[in-house]
Formats: C-alpha cells, structure tokens, sequence
C-alpha cells in the first residue's frame, strides 16, 4: 500500500490554514519513521483543520490498517476514493483492504477501475494476481503478477510473487528461480528468504529452510512468520529437546508483551450455564485437521457444551461447510488479534483451544491476548507453543510420558484413551494384494512431506529395500510432480546406497480427489513411518486401507505419534525403539506374506472398533478434562 504526499485543500474549505503543507510534511515524516502514533495525531489534527484531502484520508487508513483496526481503515480508503474516484493508487489500496475483509467481488471492481485508470502502473496488476491467489486461480495469478512484471522488471515484490505462485502450481524449479532472483534485486528481504525457506521446507531440504528462516530473523527479529516457520522446521531435526524447547520460549517470551490487561477473570467453579467451548483453527477445510475434529464437534454433549468455531480459513470448502453445521461459527479471517479476542470474549468462552499451534494461519497472538479463563493447544502441532497464556496441552501417556513436561510451557493433559479420535475422509475399498505385491516384489509406502525424510529415515529405508529382492518404495507428496525434486530424491537414494534408484522408487504428486488419494494405497503392501518426525495422518489412513505400518518411537511427542496410535489397536509389535530394529520389522514383516493378507482384510475392523474411532467416548474424555480445568 501506497503512501501518498501531496495535499490539497477541499474545495469546501478554502481559508484551510497556509501551514496544511508544513503540517502535513511533518505528518509524513513520523509517518515514514514509524511513529505511528504521532503520525496519526498530526493526521487528525489536519482533519480538525477542515484539510479533508484523498491523500490525508489515506494516510490515515494505512495507519489504521496497521494498528489492527481494519473496519475503520475500510471506511477511511472508502472515503478517499470518493473523492477522487479516478485516482488507481487510492483505488489499488482500497482494494487490498476489501480484499482483507473478505469483499472479493468489490476489490476486483476497484481493482478493474484502477488498471482502467492507468494500465501501465504495476501495483493493481500485483494485487489482483493476489486476489486471484487468495481464491485459489493461481494461472490468472501468474498472468497478472507476469503483467506486473513487464511493467516493472526490476521490481523484487513482483519476482517474489512470481515465486509464491510458482509454488502453489508445483513449480518448485521456477519457483526457486524467482526467489533467487528476487534476493538478487534486495538481498536483505526477509518475507523472500522466508518464503524460499518454505519451498526448500517442502522438497525435504530441512537445514536449507531453517537458514533461510534465520535470515529472515536477522533483517526482522520480531517477525512471527519467520518465527513460526523456523519453529515448525525444528521440529523435523533431531536436535536435544532442550533445544528445541528453548527456541518454543524465546518465541513464547518475544511476544508475551502483549497479554491483554482486561483478562477474564478465571472463576472457582463450572458456570451455572452449559460451557462453552471455543476451538481456533485456520483447518477447518479439507484438511487433516478436520479429519479428527469432525468427530469432536459431532458427538460434544449439547446439553451441557456450548461449541464455537473461530475459523481463521482463507478458503472454504465443502468441509468448511459441513463443519459449519455442527458449531456456532465465527469467521475471524478478516479480523485482527484483538478483534478476535473481543470477540471471544463477548461470547463468554470457558475454554479456548488452538488447533493449530506454529502451523500456518495460526492465531496464536490471539492467544498471546488471554481472552478465555481457561486456554489450551491440541492436535495441529507436535510441540510446545511457548506462551505463557495456554495453560494446558492435551496428549496422552504414550507421545508423552512422564517427565516431558520441562519441555513445554503449558500443563501436560494426558487422555486416558489416547489423544487423537480419526473419521476418514473416504472410504474405498480395499484390493487385495498378490503375494510379494506387484509382480515379484514388495512395495513400500510413504505418504508423509519430504520435510519428514530425514537422513536417518533415508538410511533405514536403503537399508531395508537392499535387504529385500525386488522391492520397490512409493512415494507420495505434492512437490514429486516436479522432475527437479525426483531428480534429487533418486540421487539422495543413490548416494545412500541403493542401487538404480530410477527402477526401485515410485515417485508420484499430488492427487486431487480424495477417493483417488486414499485408493492409492492399494498399492502398497507394508507402510514405513517416518522419524524423527511420525506421521499421523497418514498413519491413519493406511491403517483404514488395510496396510500394516512400521513406526520408530523416539525421545518426544513427534517421534512417538506412530507408537501411541499403534498401541491403541493392539500392534505395538510394529513399533521399534531403534533403527536396527526400524530395519529389521520392516524386513520380517514384508517376507510375511500370510501376516500381511490378515492385515489387509482385517486392519480397517480393528481400527473401527478401537478407541481411535469412538467419537463419543472420546469426548466424554474430553469434556470431564474441560470440566476439572473450570473445577
């Protein structure tokens, strides 16, 4: 968003006093210096002048659109344009507001004025390829940032952008090329090197990523992005927990400044009427996320739970929808941190849950504001949220067992029956497997990000396909669309020791359909689970195709994910304690071939009648935690 110099006096206020420039230029000033608060008073000082002008009404709009006050700043860009209706940067700005707030059919009508008004100025052209990224068109957004582009080449923004949506189409080579040209035209951008760092992030490069993070951090050492990407890539290393657990509370005590002083005050007691439960969450789509909260918010006691969704989802879909049935909902993706947690607290919330954590679209500066009694983290992240404000974390005595709690900031909740409760997002059925798979060999399977493969992972999977004739690996993730990203993974193989890696690895993309996805699993025959990161979903999911897994339990909750599910059915003898052992289950599991047909027509049973798929006794569980928390 454009700031704008020059002011003119109203037509209608013509004796405005001679001073308005002087004025208005010390206004700039402190506005350019980041003294926003003077900023804003000279700003309405000139307005108390009668000096109303476009640009002074637009000024004052940015200022409030960085102070979080996003309703005022709408009407203050509203009404600069109708002052000059003609004017593309006051429109372009305005867009970008309507497009925050969620107007997308308005901000591409002033986004069409605007280009209409001068076609040879960029920034239009950026920000509807933005608008065209936010509602998932990212060919039209590629158009219009490449429009951008040739009206401005030199423009590091637009190679950034470039970039960003190169990535959304799976184009990680060119996606990497436009970052690497975009740090060449400003070297010190931090939202690039923390953009690289996720695209480096999804092709598996863990220490490349977390590099960039921290260049980000060194140009902008407050800046929650890089701070939650960082964090979220820690979590794929093996490092001392300590570590990792200290970097949670420098993040934690960074951004702890801001609790707000009117906290809810916490009560000794359950209140007379039902409670009320509020979970915050930018998954609320298809997403895993929903796969485990579906059936929460299905099967919650109505007569005594009061249930509120705070989604925070850039996108809806038609889980959005569904899950919009089953909750009161509250749609807090336009709002700022402190909107939202007006908003939670006009609602009287007992209890708050994040979903999310460090993970993308997450609100945890809402939770930063203290706006419930009672706040807690759950399910979307494996670690420690580092602030002070969330009071517990619910896990279970298998991810985490006694003795985890120096790591984390928050109370340890563990659910007797386990943490997570799973509702598939399809259900196809299950093909029987030959003997020996395909043709003469086993296939193996893994369906986790690339983030996941670490070195150790890789080591053990050479090891155990060398051990078995004519076995192949499959994997599955979106960036293996790319033929850079497979190149590099079959030479990572390669390196590690497995011989023609071009024969022995499947390598396949992204699947749109989710039928497609989970019938993917038909072709495989035995499922390896990653470390020091498990996976749980996917986890999940080959368990519900019939397909047995081989887990590694490790030293924390992200190593023991695989082992707590496992456990849950009965099959901890799928669960090793060391590589060696990791090897050796895998070995012995994929030469039994008898063992592996039981699995595949007895494995989805055995997972439905377990307490990973009892919805409502999982949240009996839960809500007798809610209500010891409340006392």
């Amino acid at each position: 968003m454009k700031l704008k110099r020059s002011l003119s006096r109203s037509k209608s206020h013509k004796n405005a006093r001679a001073s308005v420039p002087m004025e208005m230029e010390a206004a700039l000033r402190y506005h350019q210096q980041g003294d926003l608060r003077q900023a804003e008073a000279a700003y309405r000082a000139l307005l108390g002048q009668g000096a109303v002008a476009p640009v002074l009404l637009n000024n004052l709009a940015l200022i409030c659109r960085q102070t979080g006050r996003f309703p005022e700043a709408l009407a203050l860009f509203e009404r600069a344009c109708s002052l000059a209706p003609g004017d593309p940067l006051l429109l372009n700005n305005l867009a970008s507001e309507q497009m925050r707030s969620g107007l997308l059919d308005k901000a591409a009508d002033s986004l069409a004025k605007a280009i209409a008004a001068n076609p040879s100025l960029p920034g239009p052209h950026v920000t509807l390829g933005n608008l065209h990224r936010k509602q998932g068109r990212f060919t039209e957004a590629f158009a219009a940032y490449e429009q951008a582009h040739r009206l401005a080449p030199r423009d590091p923004g637009i190679h950034n952008n470039l970039g960003m949506v190169a990535r959304d189409r799976g184009e990680f080579g060119k996606a990497e090329e436009w970052f690497v040209k975009a740090l060449s035209l400003a070297p010190g951008a931090a939202s690039t090197f923390s953009n690289l760092g996720l695209l480096y992030l999804e092709q598996g490069q863990t220490a490349k990523a977390i590099a960039c993070y921290d260049q980000a951090l060194r140009q902008r050492p407050d800046w929650d992005t890089a701070w939650d990407n960082k964090l979220m890539g820690l979590c794929y290393q093996s490092l001392p927990k300590a570590t990792v657990a200290e970097a949670h509370r420098q993040w934690g005590e960074r951004h702890g400044k801001l609790l707000a002083q009117d906290q809810p005050k916490r009560q000794a007691g359950q209140p007379a009427r039902s409670i009320r439960i509020g979970y915050v969450s930018a998954d609320f789509r298809r997403h895993s996320v929903s796969c485990f909260m579906e059936p929460v918010l299905a099967h919650h006691d109505r007569t005594h739970f009061e249930v509120y969704c705070y989604a925070n989802v850039a996108r809806p879909d038609e889980v959005t929808e569904c899950l919009k049935s089953m909750a009161t909902w509250r749609d807090i993706a336009a709002l700022s941190d402190d909107e939202a947690a007006r908003l939670v607290r006009e609602d009287k919330i007992d209890v708050l849950v994040d979903l999310s954590g460090h993970t993308e679209g997450n609100r945890l500066l809402l939770f930063a504001r203290k706006p419930a009694p009672v706040q807690a983290t759950y399910l979307g992240y494996p670690n420690t949220t580092g602030l002070a404000t969330i009071d517990y974390r619910l896990t279970d005595g298998i991810a985490d067992p006694a003795g985890e709690e120096e790591y984390h900031t928050e109370k340890l909740e563990r659910l007797p029956s386990g943490f997570l409760c799973y509702q598939p997002a399809a259900a196809p059925a299950i093909v029987a497997r030959p003997p020996g798979g395909e043709g003469s060999g086993i296939t193996f399977g893994s369906f986790n990000t690339l983030a996941k493969n670490s070195p150790e992972v890789l080591r053990c999977w050479v090891a155990i396909l060398n051990k078995v004739p004519g076995s192949r690996l499959l994997l599955k993730y979106k960036p293996l669309a790319d033929e850079g990203v497979r190149a590099r993974i079959r030479e990572e193989f390669g390196a590690a020791g497995l011989s023609e890696p071009e024969k022995r690895l499947v390598l396949k993309g992204h699947v749109a359909d989710t039928e497609a996805h989970f019938a993917m699993y038909n072709q495989i025959d035995l499922a390896l689970d990653t470390f020091p990161y498990n996976g749980a979903t996917t986890t999940f999911e080959a368990l519900w195709m019939g397909v047995p897994v081989i887990t590694l339990a490790t030293d924390r909750h992200v190593g023991r994910v695989g082992a707590s599910i496992l456990n849950r059915i009965g099959r901890g003898d799928w669960v090793a304690g060391s590589e060696e052992e990791y090897v050796a289950k895998a070995v012995a599991l994929a030469q039994d071939h008898g063992e592996r047909g039981r699995c595949h027509q007895t494995l989805r049973e055995c997972l439905r009648n377990s307490p990973l798929m009892d919805g409502p006794a999982f949240c009996r569980e839960l809500e007798e935690v809610y209500r010891r928390w409340l006392g």
